[in-house]
């Protein structure tokens, strides 16, 4: 053997040297993290969020805040005008309101789950930051791009899908393929809504686009990497965040029963429903409570004139004017109330209250409605006019000033009016045979405009809005029988 050719030492194999092969339906063990590990499922600020939001909207119904207008506002609702005059607080307040009950639990829902996960993600501290950030930068694009009334929590939740986006892009790397998608799957859900909020005119969406960047921004500031146990706030255990929350929502329970809040609320319910009596009662006993509460005169009178005790309705809803003297809603809900009980007059001068405070093509339209009903025309012509020259493709205007000249004779007119009210607004289908009824009638086809004036009046017979419209088609149905059979005229009915 030749020399030259060395031998290799003997390597000795150690234990760790030794690669174990996982069992069968084990997985190899890495450092990726898994998001949702060790999140709490009672996340403490945001539970409470939602606690005030609900105790708000309580708030909301027994005051009459759905009202809408001017009740909203007078709730903290957002408006441009009052945060220029120094109502700044109106830029966070708007954020713990809602316009209804779908409103509320949709946002709600949303808030839980974005909430929980933000919370978990950035800790207690970081997360109230990321919130209050959010409500204030969409409010505030909202109020910079709308003059609208604007409500809801919509705002925070859309910073929180942004500060989640930042924080799932930031540290894609440290989770499991799965969890590192979750930020994607937040992307586009919030691109998704925006889409969506610009094809509805009720949403929005500047609020929604300010709160997203907020959360954005703000997130981006925040240190680059996870939230640990260090960096949080001490933990508080399970059950010491029920026992807070569970004392949060006893005061608020407290506070809502002892401004009356809850028995508005039972009274609301209760008129809905249908338990007349109940909502007086517990209307009356929210009175009691808090006296200020006048909404509670509203929901009393509207159950005593379901039961018709109409002078106790017409007094109640009188109380809520006197205690609200620079509120439309008041003269609104009087005002219909009067056209309720043929009342037309009454109806005419709490609309006239109504116009002199806030004008309005709705406003204009209904007053002279009620005096189409009360047979002065030409005033009546005057508030249709005005409604065209505030918006002139509202429909029901020009249909009401082509009933006017339809009643004046004016049959040309007439025609040519009711039939733009159908092009505006396809939804007032009826109006197409009122007008065929007039054009047979122009053209000396008495049966064919009996035969049309008849069908209108089925349709709108017990139709609160087209009592003027379907008097006037009765009373030219009965005019056209007499002249084809006059031996039958004294037999003519209202159908």
């Amino acid at each position: 053997m030749d020399s030259d050719i060395g031998l290799e030492e003997a390597v000795v194999i150690t234990r760790d040297m030794i690669v174990e092969i996982p069992a069968k339906g084990s997985e190899i063990k890495n450092n990726k993290i898994t998001f949702e590990k060790n999140m709490s499922p009672f996340p403490l600020f945001i539970l409470a969020v939602i606690l005030l939001n609900i105790s708000l909207f309580a708030f909301e119904i027994s005051t009459g805040a759905l009202l809408g207008g001017d009740a909203l506002l007078q709730a903290g609702a957002l408006k441009r005008e009052l945060v220029l005059q120094g109502e700044y607080w109106r830029l966070i307040s708007s954020s713990f309101l809602h316009g209804d009950s779908t409103h509320l639990y949709s946002n709600l829902i949303f808030l839980y789950i974005l909430g929980m996960a933000a919370e978990h993600a950035f800790g207690l501290k970081r997360m109230i930051l990321i919130y209050f950030t959010a409500i204030l930068s969409g409010s505030l694009l909202s109020m910079t791009m709308n003059s609208a009334i604007s409500v809801g929590a919509s705002d925070a939740i859309f910073g929180l899908m942004g500060a989640l986006i930042v924080y799932f892009r930031k540290n894609r790397q440290l989770f499991n393929l799965r969890d590192g998608n979750i930020g994607i799957f937040i992307a586009i859900i919030a691109v998704i809504q925006i889409f969506f909020g610009f094809t509805d005119a009720h949403i929005d969406n500047y609020a929604h686009i300010g709160g997203l960047l907020g959360g954005v921004m703000i997130a981006l500031l925040l240190k680059n990497k996870l939230s640990t146990k260090e960096e949080q706030l001490p933990r508080i255990s399970g059950l010491r965040k029920i026992a807070i929350l569970f004392s949060l929502a006893v005061i608020s329970f407290i506070w809502l029963l002892g401004q009356g809040y809850i028995n508005m609320v039972i009274a609301e319910l209760s008129f809905s429903n249908k338990y007349f009596n109940n909502a007086i009662s517990y209307s009356s006993s929210a009175l009691k409570f808090n006296p200020r509460n006048t909404y509670a005169y509203i929901v009393r009178g509207k159950a005593y004139a379901a039961l018709n005790q109409n002078d106790k309705a017409e007094q109640d809803m009188e109380r809520y004017v006197a205690a609200n003297h620079n509120q439309i809603e008041g003269y609104i809900i009087l005002a219909k109330f009067f056209s309720s009980q043929d009342n037309y007059a009454a109806a005419i001068k709490n609309y006239s209250e109504a116009i002199a405070i806030k004008p309005s093509v709705g406003l204009y339209n209904s007053r002279g409605y009620m005096k189409i009903l009360l047979g002065e025309y030409e005033d009546s012509r005057s508030d249709f006019q005005e409604v065209i020259k505030i918006d002139n493709k509202y429909a029901p205007g020009y249909g009401n000033l082509g009933l006017l000249d339809a009643i004046a004779g004016s049959y040309d007119s007439a025609i040519k009016l009711i039939d733009k009210s159908y092009e505006l607004d396809h939804s007032l289908k009826v109006v197409k045979e009122l007008s065929a009824a007039l054009q047979a009638e122009q053209h000396g086809d008495y049966s064919s405009a009996v035969k049309n004036y008849e069908s209108f009046s089925k349709k709108t017979k017990n139709e609160k809005g087209w009592q003027a419209e379907y008097q006037f088609a009765v009373k030219q149905m009965n005019m056209l029988n007499a002249k084809n059979n006059p031996s039958h005229f004294p037999s003519a009915q209202l159908i």
